[in-house]
């Protein structure tokens, strides 16, 4: 697996703990606070797949260039 693709899988398992701690204790500023780290933690998800992506497609390109 690739490191992006390591990093990926750390976050998702880091929002999977944070949604089965948060569904056992959503109350008040709780809630507040699990919106918050959700939302922060799907920002950095996407930003690390979307690295991952750019890195594929460049490889794609790279590898079709040296093809020829």
């Amino acid at each position: 697996m690739s490191v992006e693709g390591e990093n990926a899988r750390k976050k998702a398992d880091k929002m999977l703990e944070a949604l089965h701690k948060y569904n056992s204790q959503i109350l008040g500023d709780d809630l507040e606070d699990s919106i918050i780290e959700r939302i922060n933690n799907a920002k950095e998800l996407k930003d690390i797949l979307d690295k991952a992506r750019e890195q594929q497609l460049k490889a794609k390109e790279d590898y079709l260039n040296n093809e020829t």
